[in-house]
């Protein structure tokens, strides 16, 4: 069945449906929809020999506007639909011997085997086929680079602590739960940093030789070999095990190498051509991986030319699934000479980031790429091989390079590149140390590493240490929070050598979760985000601000706004014209409640002094049952309004002679008058 993989020597074909969604062209007959590259290689082909090719045809119906996980269902549906002739047809001769290892790629809309060249005419035929062409192998060089939490015990690399990865960790974020597929030449899954963290697959039944979950894969416990097509993707380079310890190696040979030592590691070793990497990817989206890392980079000066656009629909489908892809930005920045700006960086690192970045001045589309370029650890500076930006995504046929042989989407001409004219799209996208990292080695201790692909590895790392921080987090997310981490290495602001610049974890951490981080953070510590804070460095309780000028009162020098600073103003909360102050207290005017009594109520009975029939006892209600001018509480006559006219001590209401002076009101004949 042509759902199922096992072991095969054959070349492979690819069958890619490229004039649905990828603009390819429908030729008009069987033998003029032979690419001629593809022509030339079937004359040269041994007798035996299996011959890889690329099959174009449309889609039933017209792509419909759909993103995200619909965008992904709608392209599985559909491209089951459009393949059903040449899965027919190659599913009759693979029971003869003539075919093998036939598979589906909805997210290319390809489908891979392995055929006899003989065949090619027949497949061309083929009413729903439009072209067919040679699926090229991946360059030599294309993989780039150098020869249960962390081991508490193991020292911890130099990188990870300058990039402040061992902070993240101490926030109880190790990657935990977070599946990172590894798309490179494999790894050495024995290795002791890696062994006891390796993604499992739950649907599979580890060595009955069936594919239990259906997956198209058969044992694939803890991903699969592209090139050997079987469930064992060990590490034929050493390569792979280098980007799977900075990513996720736990230490427990002796050295902390990875950013994420809880990640589970979903390892799929990349085959010989590009198609195998497209496979790799989809695999990784149908799996269940949430971030992908890769150091699989394809150079411009290729032969024939990398088919651009069908390395950015892939990262798309990536994309619509809720991927991030982080990839390593290609070691060329030193072979401008057959690899030029604005073709530097290796697809599919030139293809968009989810999020573009602020200088980003031609506002074209987005994918799921990071590329992450390589800074040397012992210097600081960018390695002169790291790949420089920007990349452009425009007619290559018309503008570039006639010979080109694949058309470019019009949807993807979106970033075009004339230097001093038009930008491009910015890219690489962020820095991370590359040269001078230390690593697992496929002879089960550790090793140098160095490149972008260490570089990228720090990053796909650092990501699952986010995703375990916000397993919510989109790609979009997931970049903006590490574009605004890095430190400014180069020319300030963005630049063609390090993107942003060099990320640090603990930053895009805080970045991520930090509720203020996106509003300027939170500088006085009151839980009010800066950009909304009307005292953003001093905390203002309730926001007040009593002149409603926008300063809140803690830090409003002049809260009246009358020009008076609030150090010397009588009544700094209420404007008091020219600091007007009669009873010339310490409160002015406008602000004193008794602006005639410098004693300012002395008694505390709410009645100014000025006014206050007994300004210095309280006299509840200004009582005056007499009538005088002193209120009850502090007339010693309360009764007598003459208040003791005689000053015998004893008023006149009760005084026998209140006109004239009696000492102790003697009255010798007992009458009603003193004596």
């Amino acid at each position: 069945m042509w759902v199922e993989r096992g072991r095969a020597g054959f070349l492979r074909v690819a069958l890619c449906l490229l004039a649905g969604l990828a603009g390819g062209v429908s030729l008009a007959s069987g033998s003029a929809r032979i690419d001629p590259g593809l022509s030339q290689r079937l004359e040269e082909a041994m007798p035996g020999e299996r011959v890889p090719v690329v099959i174009s045809f449309a889609l039933p119906e017209a792509q419909v506007a759909l993103a995200g996980r619909d965008r992904n269902d709608w392209l599985r549906r559909s491209s089951r639909v459009a393949a059903r002739e040449v899965l027919a047809h190659l599913t009759a001769l693979e029971g003869e011997g003539q075919v093998a290892n036939l598979r589906l790629l909805w997210l290319t809309r390809c489908v891979l085997a392995d055929v006899d060249p003989l065949l090619v005419p027949g497949i061309a035929a083929l009413e729903s086929v439009d072209g067919v062409a040679l699926d090229r192998a991946l360059p030599p060089g294309f993989l780039d680079g150098d020869e249960s939490g962390p081991n508490p015990s193991a020292p911890v690399s130099e990188t990870l602590v300058r990039m402040n990865v061992d902070e993240v960790w101490a926030e109880g974020f190790t990657g935990k739960g977070v599946v990172l597929a590894l798309i490179d030449s494999g790894a050495m899954t024995a290795h002791a940093d890696l062994a006891d963290h390796l993604w499992v697959n739950p649907g599979e039944i580890p060595g009955d030789g069936i594919d239990n979950d259906g997956n198209g894969y058969i044992d694939d416990i803890h991903g699969w070999d592209f090139l050997e097509n079987d469930p064992d993707p060990q590490d034929q380079r050493n390569h792979g095990t280098k980007m799977a310890g900075i990513a996720v190696g736990d230490g427990t040979a002796g050295s902390q190498t990875g950013a994420a030592p809880d990640a589970q590691l979903m390892v799929l070793a990349r085959g010989a051509t590009h198609g195998s990497v497209w496979e790799a990817m989809q695999y990784a989206i149908d799996n269940g991986a949430d971030v992908v890392l890769s150091g699989v980079t394809v150079p411009w000066d290729e032969d024939p030319r990398p088919d651009y656009a069908s390395w950015r629909d892939a990262a798309d489908g990536e994309l619509a699934a809720g991927i991030l892809h982080v990839n390593s930005a290609g070691n060329y920045g030193n072979q401008q000479s057959h690899n030029p700006i604005p073709y530097n960086l290796g697809a599919p690192a030139n293809s968009p980031a989810p999020l573009l970045h602020a200088e980003q001045a031609i506002p074209g589309g987005v994918s799921a790429v990071i590329a992450v370029a390589n800074v040397v650890l012992s210097s600081e500076t960018i390695a002169s091989k790291s790949a420089r930006g920007p990349s452009e995504w425009a007619d290559i046929q018309a503008t570039v390079d006639p010979s080109y042989p694949y058309p470019m989407p019009p949807e993807y001409q979106d970033y075009d590149y004339e230097l001093g004219v038009t930008q491009g799209l910015l890219k690489p996208d962020l820095a991370a140390y590359g040269d001078g990292s230390i690593s697992t080695s496929s002879n089960g201790g550790y090793q140098q590493f160095g490149g972008t692909s260490a570089a990228a590895a720090h990053i796909g790392g650092i990501v699952a240490l986010l995703l375990e921080a916000d397993p919510g987090a989109s790609p979009a997310e997931l970049a903006e929070a590490l574009f605004a981490s890095t430190e400014d290495l180069g020319i300030p602001g963005f630049d063609q050598y390090y993107g942003e610049g060099l990320v640090d974890a603990w930053e895009a951490w805080d970045a991520l979760t930090n509720p203020c981080r996106q509003l300027g953070g939170d500088a006085d510590g009151d839980l009010i985000c800066q950009d909304n804070d009307n005292c953003p460095d001093v905390p203002n309780t309730g926001q007040l601000d009593t002149d409603d000028d926008g300063d809140g009162d803690a830090c409003d020098e002049d809260d009246d706004d009358d020009g008076e600073l609030d150090l010397s103003d009588n009544c700094p909360l209420i404007a008091n014209a020219d600091q007007a102050n009669a009873d010339g207290d310490q409160f002015g005017d406008a602000c004193d409640d008794c602006p005639n009594d410098a004693d300012n109520d002395a008694d505390a009975d709410t009645i100014c002094g000025d006014v206050d029939n007994c300004p210095g006892t309280a006299n509840t209600d200004q009582a005056n049952a007499d009538g005088d001018l002193l209120g009850d509480a502090c007339d010693s006559c309360p009764n007598d309004a003459d208040n003791d006219a005689d000053a015998d001590t004893i008023c006149g209401d009760v005084d026998n002679c209140p006109g004239t002076a009696n000492t102790d009101q003697a009255n010798a004949d007992g009458d009603l008058l003193g004596d």
